[in-house]
This record gives C-alpha cells, sequence and structure tokens, in this order.
C-alpha cells in the first residue's frame, strides 16, 4: 500500500525537478546572452567613441608639433589631459611616421 502511494509522489517529484531544472538552466542562459549583449554594445561603443576622438585629435593644430618631437610638451600636456578627463585610456601615444619622432604620455 505504501508503494501505491509513493510511486506517483516519485514520479511526480521528479518530472518537477527535471522542469525547474530545465527552466533555471534557460533562465540563466538568457540573463548572460543578454549582459553578454550589453558588454559587447558597451565596447564597441568606447571603441568608436575613441577612432572618433583619434580622428578628431589627428585634425587639431596642435598636433602638428609632434613632427617637430613636441618640444614644448604641449601635445604631451594634452593627451594627459584627455587621459585624465576620459578615464578610459590607459596611455595615449602620439607618433609621426618618422619613429624618431614621438611622445607620449
Amino acid at each position: 500500500m505504501l508503494i501505491v502511494a509513493l510511486a506517483p509522489l516519485m514520479v511526480f517529484g521528479t518530472l518537477a525537478y527535471f522542469k525547474s531544472r530545465e527552466t533555471i538552466i534557460n533562465q540563466v542562459g538568457e540573463r548572460l546572452q543578454a549582459t553578454s549583449l550589453l558588454a559587447m554594445s558597451q565596447i564597441d561603443r568606447t571603441f568608436g567613441f575613441s577612432q572618433e576622438n583619434i580622428r578628431s585629435w589627428a585634425a587639431l593644430d596642435v598636433m602638428q608639433a609632434v613632427e617637430r618631437g613636441d618640444p614644448e610638451g604641449v601635445v604631451s600636456e594634452m593627451l594627459f589631459d584627455y587621459q585624465r578627463a576620459y578615464g578610459v585610456y590607459n596611455t595615449l601615444v602620439a607618433v609621426e611616421v618618422d619613429p624618431k619622432n614621438w611622445t607620449t604620455v
């Protein structure tokens, strides 16, 4: 008699376990996917802004000092200020085509 009472309980318990396990796995997977998509979007946006910044900085008249080796340190100071202000860049480097004329922050 005990087996007759416990058999349906075991069957329904097992079904509930597997169904809840599947649901949890699906929910975790969906959240991980959403989080990864958000992270990729933020990375893409950051790199996009960085590209725009590099193009706009390259067009500045002050960047012509890089050709002369930045003797007054104007470019170095500007890049250091950008590095501090943006908080994204670890190191900013301005390089002239001629490798002997370069400046870094």
